[in-house]
């Protein structure tokens, strides 16, 4: 799997997407200050491939290729609290056999569900003039991913964490966010296994294009995170920046484009595509 067919299957996908009003999350390091309606869902799917190399744990100098299709749903269960669902399904294939993780043998290739994870966003506060926002976030991951496939940690994981935000001139969007990762956490996008836990710090800001011009809104932004790990932050880390596009339609579906790449562990470039629509 290569990532020219990573940019034929996201063209695919793109073009699919200009039929289809609440907008929900855009960026993927940080939250929005967008929450679905009491009782009203959202239903969504991610695509993003990865081309990596500079592997940690004895596969270094490989080249591996990363697909990650993400189902996921919010629903509404007061207008500042939403329910979260997020269901996985991760490939990868590497240009040799590598070592799989404690001694298991060598493998090309594996595919299969990642971790579900179920999770609550909640907004307890809004400043409705100055448009500032806190959103803390929580996720519990369960162990439906295969440890022995680098697709999960065959244990119950958590991530806890809080974004903050702010609207300038109605237009640009900014915001932050830190999380914690709690223990065992393996990241199947870089082959990545911790025995105690990580911090992942991130940014993004949004600017709103052409709002008054055409039927929806259309956004460009930027994010970078940085996930370091508590055992030896000297030994392992990862840099990461993309950069996107979306369109939010008037009837319900929004569709997001994203660009970018990493640098530590798993230095390669990856893209994707988000669409979502809420009822």
């Amino acid at each position: 799997m290569s990532m020219k067919k990573l940019m034929a299957g996201l063209m695919v996908l793109a073009l699919g997407a200009t039929m289809a009003s609440a907008t929900p999350m855009r960026t993927t390091m940080t939250l929005e200050n967008a929450m679905p309606e009491q009782f009203m869902p959202e239903i969504g799917v991610d695509v993003f491939g990865y081309a990596l190399s500079d592997l940690p744990h004895g596969i270094d100098g490989f080249d591996v290729d990363v697909w990650e299709w993400d189902i996921n749903a919010r629903l509404g269960l007061l207008d500042s609290l939403a329910l979260t669902l997020e269901v996985p399904f991760i490939s990868w294939d590497a240009d040799t056999a590598i070592p799989l993780p404690d001694g298991k043998g060598f493998s090309d290739g594996e595919a299969g569900l990642g971790h579900v994870a179920l999770g609550l966003q909640w907004r307890p506060w809004e400043d409705i003039f100055d448009y500032v926002w806190i959103i803390p976030h929580a996720q519990l991951f369960f162990p439906t991913g295969d440890k022995d496939k680098y697709l999960g940690t065959g244990d119950v994981d958590a991530k806890l964490g809080v974004s903050v935000g702010t609207t300038v001139e109605d237009d640009w969007h900014f915001a932050v966010d830190g999380s914690w990762v709690a223990a065992d956490m393996v990241d199947p996008i870089t082959f990545v296994t911790e025995d105690h836990g990580a911090f992942l710090g991130s940014v993004s800001i949004m600017y709103d294009l052409f709002s008054d011009m055409i039927d929806g809104q259309a956004s460009i932004f930027a994010e970078g995170s940085y996930l370091t790990y508590s055992s030896d932050p000297d030994e392992h880390g990862r840099a990461r920046a993309q950069a996107g596009i979306s369109y939010a339609s008037d009837c319900g579906l929004t569709t997001a484009l994203y660009g970018g790449g990493q640098s530590g562990d798993g230095e390669g470039g990856f893209g994707g595509i988000r669409m979502v629509y809420g009822f």
